[in-house]
């Protein structure tokens, strides 16, 4: 099991003392965000988002945008963006169902809770929709991909294990993908050119151009697929580690 240095390095947790001591925090502060827990304990802001998921989903604490608050704090205090990381696997499914029963063409009405939101992120693969709504957050849903697509020609977007993404048009890459390789070699354009060479030019820019307009986006993203290499799945359960390797 891997273990993890506190701030001052003077003590070492494992993981589920680490949440326990998330708990404690949060109950303490009434309030944290992911970068200064990320800070804390000397992890990646991906791992701690992961436990706060998990500290959520046993009603430890309630999850909100960029952080979490204390279990007592009601949910009439907290906005939509907070609402929305509420039992977030249960309102997941039932955008799903809920999108499952819109066809191509259809005009529907969504409301501003944030099951309506829900909802608004699975239809995003339908066409000729005609959605009315008071929610500006499910019209920001709805029309954020065009407006990234017409930003940054050349990229659209698909459905992957871990939810939608850039990928470069005419290819089967992510733009995460392009940009590691990119970064891994020091920004060394000719490097990248001779990683890619089945690629234009103008794919290897536009993957470039994306990651510069939406840093943060394309961070978490290689941050995550980090996380879950294969090195990184070895270093935390040993024993998946084949003996030959």
């Amino acid at each position: 099991m891997t273990l993890i240095s506190d701030q001052d390095g003077s003590k070492e947790l494992y993981l589920e003392e680490r949440r326990q001591e998330i708990v404690r925090q949060v109950n303490h502060s009434g309030r944290v965000s992911v970068a200064e827990l990320a800070e804390r304990f000397g992890v990646s802001e991906v791992t701690i988002r992961a436990d706060l998921q998990a500290l959520a989903a046993r009603n430890l604490i309630v999850r909100t945008h960029g952080g979490a608050v204390p279990m007592g704090r009601g949910l009439r205090e907290l906005s939509l963006a907070d609402r929305s990381q509420q039992q977030v696997t249960e309102k997941d499914r039932i955008g799903a169902a809920g999108a499952a029963m819109v066809s191509n063409g259809d005009a529907i009405v969504l409301d501003s809770s944030s099951t309506a939101l829900a909802i608004a992120k699975h239809l995003k693969q339908h066409r000729d929709l005609t959605i009315l709504t008071n929610s500006l957050a499910i019209a920001h849903e709805m029309l954020e991909e065009a407006l990234k697509m017409r930003r940054i020609p050349g990229i659209y977007f698909t459905d992957t294990p871990t939810g939608r993404h850039a990928h470069i048009a005419g290819t089967g890459l992510g733009v995460w993908e392009i940009v590691r390789v990119y970064r891994e070699e020091n920004n060394d354009w000719e490097a990248l050119r001779e990683s890619f060479d089945w690629l234009t030019e103008q794919q290897l820019r536009t993957a470039l151009a994306y990651a510069e307009a939406y840093p943060e986006e394309i961070g978490d993203r290689i941050a995550l697929e980090d996380e879950f290499s294969v090195e990184e799945v070895w270093k935390k359960y040993p024993f998946t580690r084949p003996p030959w390797a």
